[in-house]
């Protein structure tokens, strides 16, 4: 067994997560893993740097992406520090950081540049920093390694998920799906499928995203209301959907019908898609709560039609 502490900030730049978990060691199979969770914390990034990272991603300098890297760097350590401290565990006890940094850029499907096409990522929060203030080995670059293989660098969490998804597999004999909606939503899923070498259906695994999470809706709730995200879902329950609206929306966004792998971010769904939406509502005269109601509903019908037409057709 070891204990282990992951890192983590997503695209919807609210805080750090940190936890630490003991991990037993992997069966034969390597899918025996079991992971027991010890502790875990969101720090919250403070307003101004929260708003920093977000201007970060849309123009950001090059001195801008130096600095913030390394006062990432510190903050995740201190976050790891934390979760460590609060469990009564010294650090020295840790074997492992994880650290997934934090998503400025992402663009899975390549620019063309210098007469090539290059995919590429970037994430900051200096892993160096973190091994140094932690003295801890600090393992990073996982989005990158990803695409350095020509994966998509994302969704990562299909990789933990496929251990959960075959284990549950085991247990009751069903399938099953695991939906995260973070700034993006993404679906990790185990699928039956029939092998016409083998007796009987073996599991195929699936993990992409499927649009946006709560990006939008955070966004649109700041825009219209000047509060960071929509509470219990309250603002949206007092508007009304605009169905006609959601069914352009879906049928507009290139994203939405491609085909897996793929991966998104705030480069798809930023400034220039609310800036559309917005220009959308405004003609159709939607009130600010039924705009909310309307992104809401568009956020789920995302899900649903990648359900639909890559997961269970």
């Amino acid at each position: 067994m070891a204990l282990a502490v992951g890192l983590m900030s997503g695209t919807s730049a609210d805080g750090i997560d940190a936890c630490l978990v003991r991990v037993t060691e992997p069966g034969v199979h390597g899918d025996d893993v079991s992971l027991e969770v010890l502790g875990f914390l969101t720090r919250p990034y403070p307003a101004d740097v929260r708003e920093g990272l977000l201007s970060l991603s849309v123009q950001g300098t090059v001195q801008e992406v130096c600095v913030y890297n390394f006062l990432l760097g510190r903050m995740f350590a201190e976050a790891a520090e934390e979760v460590v401290r609060g469990c009564g565990v010294e650090m020295g006890e840790v074997e492992v950081i994880g650290s997934h940094g934090h998503t400025i850029c992402h663009l899975p499907e390549g620019r063309g540049l210098h007469g090539r096409l290059v995919s590429s990522t970037l994430q900051i929060g200096e892993p160096s920093l973190i091994a140094n203030e932690c003295g801890v080995t600090t393992v990073a670059d996982f989005r990158l390694a990803d695409m350095a293989v020509g994966g998509q660098g994302a969704p990562l969490v299909p990789y933990l998920d496929r251990i959960l998804l075959r284990q549950h597999l085991r247990r009751t004999g069903r399938p099953g799906l695991a939906l995260n909606l973070g700034g993006i939503g993404n679906v990790s899923a185990c699928i039956l499928t029939a092998d016409r070498n083998r007796h009987g259906d073996v599991p195929v695994f699936l993990g992409f995203d499927c649009g946006p999470g709560n990006m939008l809706v955070d966004a649109l709730m700041r825009k219209l209301f000047g509060r960071e995200m929509d509470e219990d879902g309250k603002t949206a329950f007092a508007g009304r959907v605009c169905e006609s609206l959601v069914n352009a929306l879906l049928q507009e966004d290139r994203f939405i019908h491609q085909r897996p792998p793929k991966s998104t971010g705030r480069e798809h769904y930023g400034e220039a898609y609310l800036e559309d939406f917005t220009a959308k509502s405004n003609t159709l005269g939607l009130s600010p709560q039924d705009c909310i109601a309307t992104v809401t509903s568009f956020t789920a019908a995302a899900v649903l039609s990648n359900y639909r037409a890559f997961i269970k057709p």
